[in-house]
């Protein structure tokens, strides 16, 4: 089991990319020659898988629990001076934040079924955040954040780097977890970010191998390693070693092995789902900021559960303030 103890507050650091949200109505201006990443309206609307877990946990963690830190490059335009401004207004900080003059941050379209399942459609091939590790950055990092406690990454923040930046990612990896600090992962595959499954099945091995905590949805380890089951899966990694695998599932039950045999935690099903959007990275966010606070396993995974069907009741990644909830609210 992972020792979640801190000296307060504890240091949590994501690394990813953030990229420029738009909806599928929006590309009108686009056709018209409107450069969406220079929209004031449009740059308000920031999404990326780790930046919408550290986002929650902001809200979620009082300021005396954690100070939280992004990890990842924007540009010089104002799109993302835009950005910095957001994350900041949210209470994370940007001290590690590169900012790259001949870059732009990526955006992205969604188009939403009346189901709430969604379809995403990029322009992330010149985005900054691929080239925060095109120098010596990696090294400078591993200097300064051996003192934080929890370090959080995705399958996508490895898929978006070049293979240097992913070999300089693994070695970041490697030091801080030799240093004592609990990492955090979820594989979140995205085929088209990869050269091929192999390419990917392999990375997301490396990253698991030094790996605390994984936090994988289990169609994402279907589809990379064959798994038939989520019991399967979770028996997988916690053969790596991994002391604490918690498992997504959609709405079928989250599966967890985490020192105790394999529990099964059922979903309470939504009866009204407007967009999933960032369903995986709130669960993260409520499992991990309850770990925080001293909650145990279970606890936690029904807080996960309950902020993710939160958040799929609203359109977007990243829901309103006022309807996040309190994190004592839903700890199970």
């Amino acid at each position: 089991m992972v020792n979640w103890k801190f000296d307060n507050p504890a240091g949590v650091a994501a690394i990813g990319e953030c990229m420029i949200e738009r909806r599928d109505h929006e590309m009108d201006m686009r056709e018209e020659g409107t450069d969406l990443k220079s929209v004031p309206d449009m740059s308000r609307r920031f999404s990326g898988d780790t930046l919408n877990t550290l986002t929650y946990m902001a809200r979620l963690l009082d300021g005396g629990k954690a100070e939280l830190f992004y990890i990842t490059a924007v540009g010089m335009d104002a799109g993302s001076a835009a950005m910095l401004a957001a994350w900041e207004a949210e209470g994370i900080n940007t001290a590690f934040v590169r900012r790259l003059r001949d870059k732009l941050p990526g955006s992205y379209t969604i188009t939403t079924g009346q189901d709430g399942e969604r379809c995403f459609s990029y322009d992330r091939g010149e985005s900054a955040a691929r080239d925060l590790f095109r120098d010596d950055y990696a090294a400078i990092l591993s200097n300064s954040l051996k003192g934080l406690s929890l370090f959080y990454l995705s399958g996508i923040t490895v898929a978006i780097l070049p293979p240097h930046g992913r070999e300089r990612l693994l070695n970041l990896l490697q030091a801080l977890r030799g240093a004592g600090v609990i990492v955090v992962y979820d594989s979140n595959y995205r085929a088209a970010l990869w050269g091929s499954p192999g390419e990917a099945r392999d990375w997301a091995g490396r990253v698991y191998r030094e790996t605390n905590v994984a936090m994988p949805g289990f169609d994402d380890e279907k589809a990379l390693f064959g798994d038939a089951t989520p019991e399967q899966a979770c028996e997988r990694l916690a053969g790596l070693g991994i002391a604490e695998v918690i498992m997504k599932n959609g709405s079928s039950p989250c599966v967890v092995a985490a020192g105790k045999g394999i529990v099964h935690f059922p979903v309470t099903v939504q009866e009204r789902v407007v967009d999933t959007t960032a369903a995986g990275d709130s669960f993260n966010a409520g499992y991990i900021s309850s770990r925080l606070s001293g909650h145990d396993v279970a606890a936690s995974v029904r807080a996960g559960q309950t902020l993710a069907g939160r958040v799929i009741q609203h359109p977007g990644a990243i829901i309103p303030v006022d309807d996040t909830p309190p994190l004592y609210r839903i700890i199970g």
